[in-house]
């Protein structure tokens, strides 16, 4: 026999069966009875919030219906953002004073002193044998010190203050016995 016949055969007894299908008993299930006073609940709709309307900020103002929407908007356009690159910016930097003349010649000569102090102090100990931490230090030391010089001359007195102060507690410490 073909495939063709099986086919064939196959579909003849199905339809055969199909014809008297068997009856069914019909089940008897029981629903709770429905009272009148508590009708089902209808499923809730889901709510759809409109978007607030915001104003055509990307028109060019010069358009007459640019100006016609930012007219009838209610609420106004933020303005432009500015983009500062590399931390740079079209206005000066700010020179801060440092107070009265004679705070600014008394800062100078209190760094001087500090200066001096810790230049004194570097030399009694230029002879000692310095292990590497206090070595380090001495470095250190030095560094304050131009970066003080350096600040003084900017302008900067109360960088080169503070820089001086440094410089002199870490050369204090190492003139400590």
């Amino acid at each position: 026999m073909t495939l063709a016949a099986l086919l064939a055969v196959c579909l003849m007894s199905q339809a055969g069966s199909s014809q008297a299908p068997p009856a069914q008993t019909p089940t008897t299930t029981t629903q709770p009875a429905q009272d009148s006073a508590n009708p089902p609940k209808p499923a809730p709709k889901p709510h759809h919030r409109k978007k607030p309307t915001t104003p055509n900020c990307s028109a060019s103002a010069s358009s007459p219906t640019a100006a016609e929407n930012t007219a009838a908007s209610s609420t106004p356009c933020p303005p432009p953002k500015k983009v500062v690159r590399n931390g740079g910016s079209a206005e000066p930097p700010v020179q801060f004073s440092n107070g009265t003349p004679a705070d600014q010649a008394m800062h100078e000569r209190s760094t001087g002193q500090l200066t001096s102090a810790t230049e004194e102090n570097l030399k009694k100990i230029a002879g000692l044998q310095l292990n590497s931490s206090q070595q380090e230090m001495v470095s250190q030391i030095k560094q304050y010190m131009e970066q003080s010089k350096s600040a003084a001359a900017d302008g900067d007195l109360d960088r080169a203050h503070n820089l001086a102060m440094k410089a002199h507690l870490l050369s204090e410490d190492l003139v400590k016995p």
